[in-house]
């Protein structure tokens, strides 16, 4: 390649905001080991000729950059986890031969250096396009102005300045027809978030004035409300004339092709979301796994029961588990409310709770939910006329919902009023009877989403008001409030994060983590958890000359399998500060080079003695921390045969070092790689022939 030919690719990548080694996706090689031949042979070749070289380099006006970039266009046609262990190894073979620059080295900066000369282009272009529409579209401006306050559409003319200014607009999916014309490709990327609520008939005019889509969604929450209570007689008559259109106009296709047509001309129902129809055409699809809002124990019900304990949940809990759970049950009177569905008397204690918020200068949100609406608009009558009303909406952001409602909301303390009384039966029509049997019962998906969508509002802390108590309620509601009542006689795992270093930042995120994994939840009752453990004095306990000097652990984890004996890791995590040497060269393919020598001595100490460690740091947790550390516990306590990233890096750098020693080739005939001891041949000059013996024996008998 050219330098002019590499310099319009490097812009063209740059122009198209692309990243070079997110691109390497296909093509895998065949054979690892042949391309590190190849690029070691390339490698050594460069050595030989470099001053040649580079006097040509020059002659042509690439300077030595270019040479490098040249070298690693050879990874062009690898996936990308193949890079990955190439760059590794490589990085080893520089490291002994006292390289000056390595590849690993030049991946991760060639790729800063791209995504930092893209962040400065946006900046650029952003902050160019708001002074130019400040100094050259004022009049523009005002009477856009008057646009907004009129709610009018826009005319074009003003529409290409403003978005030229402001390239993001935010507008609601009824607000897009009252202001933005309908034409086509207006927008680079239209993005429609929550689109489990959002019809096909509603979406359609929104795709339509984009480029690309993106929709964002959740098909276990609420779909569109309007459109699922919508006439199901007149939608059938609408829908039979957009089938009976579509089939006219595929009418000169083949049968076979027609059939196929007109089996997807169903995903066309307004009843379908834009998430169901996008589903079924996606260029590519991902799920959201980090969870933000809430606890553990906050989320784990949906956890659980709809996501499958996929969701990874980031905030650690520093408060005690009986702030997060609360459960009060109150006497009510049996007698018959005057209106039904609704209960005075849990009305009265939500107004009591207030009142103590208030006195204690709570600085918090709080959200109420009910399942049933009379019983909303019972207590929102009864908050509006109470004298401190304005306070609570001011100060506490408070809301009163229903479970239909809830979706997209979230407050730090959630009131659940459930409303129903002793010798009642009233929730089995709002929430299913049985979850797992929820697609059986009529409106069965919509009370499962219910249950979704309603017990995952809460921030900080969920408190059920009951008029009976929990064991007395029926079907699957109970078995919910059941769930949640079991967490708190289990223990509280926050003494735990009491237990661990103060001073560290990442300490109760590793807990937090550990305390996700598959591995933990399958094994809770039988694993130990000892944070700041001091391992240096334990083992000076068992052996009085150990060398070994005072020293805690982050965290010792004990295994005890019933008819198994107890089996422990020690799990650390290293922070930059104190665990590695500075160096500018450090990344995610050399950071095991640079431990520092006293951390390295301790863990080979300790592990002598039976404790091995699973060590923890930015690199190798940056993907999928869980994931991560259920390899490591797989691999530690013999779970499975799993083999994780580090060990493939160490066979293929042992296969290198035994090909460089030439204790094994590769065979010329079958192309596996075997001992040198396989190719002896007495009967050749260098005693070591090209194929293996088995192959040479496949050959004889073939001749004979």
């Amino acid at each position: 390649m050219s330098y002019k030919q590499s310099y319009k690719l490097e812009q063209k990548w740059i122009n198209e905001s692309l990243d070079l080694f997110r691109t390497i996706r296909e093509d895998k090689l065949s054979n690892l080991m042949e391309l590190l031949e190849k690029i070691i042979g390339q490698i050594h070749e460069v050595k030989k000729t470099k001053k040649e070289l580079v006097k040509s380099v020059l002659a042509l006006g690439v300077d030595s950059d270019q040479l490098d970039n040249e070298l690693l266009w050879s990874f062009a046609k690898t996936s990308e986890e193949e890079i990955l262990s190439v760059v590794s190894y490589l990085q080893t073979h520089y490291f002994i031969n006292e390289g000056k620059e390595s590849p690993a080295n030049l991946y991760v900066e060639q790729r800063g250096i791209l995504e930092n000369r893209l962040i400065l282009k946006m900046t650029n272009i952003l902050d160019d396009s708001v002074v130019q529409f400040r100094e050259n579209y004022r009049n523009d401006a005002e009477e856009l102005r008057k646009i907004f306050r009129a709610k009018k559409k826009i005319p074009k003319h003003l529409l290409e300045p403003l978005v030229q200014a402001f390239p993001c607009l935010i507008v609601g999916i009824r607000e897009l027809g009252e202001f933005i014309p309908l034409e086509a490709n207006l927008f680079d990327v239209v993005i429609i978030d929550e689109a489990s609520q959002v019809s096909i008939a509603q979406a359609f005019p929104a795709i339509i004035r984009g480029k690309k889509t993106v929709v964002l969604g959740d098909t276990k929450q609420f779909a569109n409300v309007k459109s699922h209570n919508a006439s199901t007689k007149v939608n059938n008559v609408l829908f039979n004339r957009v089938r009976d259109a579509f089939k006219k106009d595929i009418v000169d296709r083949p049968e076979s092709e027609r059939e196929s047509l007109e089996m997807k001309i169903e995903n066309f129902n307004i009843k379908n979301s834009i998430l169901d129809f996008m589903k079924n055409i996606p260029n590519y699809e991902c799920s959201l796994k980090k969870h933000f809002r809430g606890y553990i124990e906050l989320i784990s019900f949906s956890n659980k029961n709809f996501y499958q304990d996929s969701l990874q949940v980031m905030k650690i809990r520093g408060v005690s588990l009986n702030d997060v759970l609360q459960f009060h049950v109150i006497q009510a009177d049996p007698r018959k409310e005057r209106l039904k569905n609704t209960n005075t008397d849990e009305i009265h204690y939500i107004l009591d709770e207030l009142n103590r918020l208030k006195q204690m200068n709570y600085q918090g949100t709080v959200g109420i939910i009910t399942p049933f609406t009379n019983q909303q608009k019972l207590l929102t009558s009864r908050i509006l006329a109470s004298k401190d009303w304005e306070y609570y909406m001011e100060k506490f952001h408070l809301k009163i919902m229903t479970f239909d409602s809830c979706q997209g909301e979230e407050r730090d303390i959630i009131y659940y009023s459930m409303v129903e009384k002793p010798g009642e039966d009233s929730l089995k029509y709002i929430f299913p009877v049985k979850l797992d049997k929820a697609a059986e019962e009529e409106n069965g998906t919509l009370k499962a989403q219910r249950l979704n969508v309603g017990f995952s509002r809460a921030k900080e802390s969920i408190r059920f008001i009951l008029s009976k108590q929990p064991e007395e309620i029926q079907h699957e509601t109970g078995r919910v409030l059941q769930y949640f009542k079991n967490m708190l006689q289990g223990p509280d795992e926050a003494r735990l994060l009491e237990q661990t270093d103060g001073r560290s930042k990442m300490e109760p995120m590793v807990l937090q983590w550990i305390q996700q994994t598959k591995f933990y939840k399958q094994n809770k009752g039988h694993i130990e958890i000892i944070p700041q453990f001091d391992i240096g004095r334990y083992i000076k306990q068992l052996d009085p000359l150990a060398k070994i000097p005072a020293y805690r652990i982050d965290f010792l984890l004990i295994f005890r399998k019933p008819g198994d004996r107890a089996r422990s890791a020690i799990i650390e995590y290293d922070g930059f500060e104190f665990h590695f040497k500075s160096s500018d060269s450090i990344n995610e393919f050399t950071y095991t080079r640079y431990y520092v020598e006293s951390d390295v001595e301790r863990q080979k100490t300790i592990e002598s003695y039976g404790y091995p460690f699973i060590r923890l740091n930015k690199f190798v947790i940056r993907d999928n921390p869980l994931q991560y550390l259920d390899r490591q516990f797989a691999r530690t306590f013999k779970i499975t045969e799993t083999e994780d990233e580090d060990d493939l890096r160490k066979e293929v750098a042992e296969t290198y070092e035994k090909i460089e020693s030439k204790q094994i080739k590769k065979c010329g005939k079958c192309g596996q790689m075997k001992d040198l001891s396989e190719f002896y041949d007495p009967n050749l000059a260098t005693m070591y022939g090209r194929n293996c013996k088995t192959c040479k024996g496949k050959d004889t008998v073939r001749s004979r």
